[in-house]
């Protein structure tokens, strides 16, 4: 209920409430979307019981030395490209289609095909974590991405345009699910904190900022055609994945400095 308010409010507010300078609806909506999800988060069961690991001291340089070593920095760089790679999607894409033409509906359709896609794999990721593992899972949704803002890019025909926008499966959801299971088995106990940490501040803030502050030049000056420096950005994220692959194919565990 949460995100269907949310989704909804998102789109009303790039069209006609955007033009009408009315955010209060928007603001007042997000937050019973929020109490709603809070309330529903009662309902959850409890974690089960959890015995911590016992772990060394926390060592800071410790922690430095492993997050600087050649296969994290290529992970992360990896993972965080393409992730940022949707920036102009999230800031320009339901504008651009509005231009070419299509509905409210046609539009909120779309981006539910995107959601329903991305829901339906994390419905089965265990099976999906087992038949790939996680840097195969990368290398995977990385390339979705490339074919994605690639067949995007030319703004294709509505029959093209759904399963470009299901390959959201891949862009993101795939993904993120390789990058958070290989934070998981490839980072030490006492760092993956920290690790998950620096991969959300890079990939949601620094280059997700950087990407949708520069999709209002690009569109202005290439329209739709801006999706072809998105697929750029997934072609070096998926140059670095191969290389990630290479280096650490399994996701092994390295061992604390």
């Amino acid at each position: 209920i949460g995100l269907a308010v949310t989704l909804h409010d998102f789109w009303h507010l790039k069209t006609e409430l955007a033009r009408a300078a009315d955010y209060d609806i928007f603001a007042r909506d997000m937050a019973i979307a929020g109490g709603l999800l809070a309330i529903a988060a009662t309902a959850l069961p409890p974690d089960p019981p959890h015995v911590a690991p016992a772990e060394g001291p926390f060592r800071v340089g410790a922690i430095f030395r492993f997050l600087a070593g050649g296969g994290f920095v290529v992970f992360l760089a990896a993972t965080s490209i393409a992730q940022a790679s949707h920036g102009f999607l999230y800031a320009f894409g339901s504008v651009h289609w509005d231009h070419l033409g299509y509905g409210k509906l046609t539009i909120g359709c779309l981006w539910a095909a995107a959601v329903v896609t991305e829901i339906s794999m994390f419905a089965y990721s265990n099976y999906f974590l087992g038949l790939l593992g996680p840097v195969r899972l990368i290398v995977a949704g990385i390339a979705c991405g490339l074919v994605r803002w690639l067949v995007t890019g030319f703004d294709p025909p509505l029959w093209l345009l759904y399963p470009a926008m299901m390959l959201h499966v891949g862009s993101f959801a795939l993904t993120h699910l390789g990058t958070m299971h290989y934070i998981r088995q490839a980072v030490p106990a006492g760092m993956r904190n920290t690790a998950q940490g620096l991969y959300a501040a890079l990939a949601g803030g620094i280059l997700m900022s950087l990407s949708m502050w520069s999709a209002g030049p690009l569109y202005a000056a290439f329209g739709g055609l801006s999706y072809f420096a998105m697929a750029a950005m997934s072609a070096v994220a998926l140059a670095l994945a191969l290389v990630l692959f290479r280096l650490n194919p399994r996701a092994e565990p390295a061992a604390a400095p």
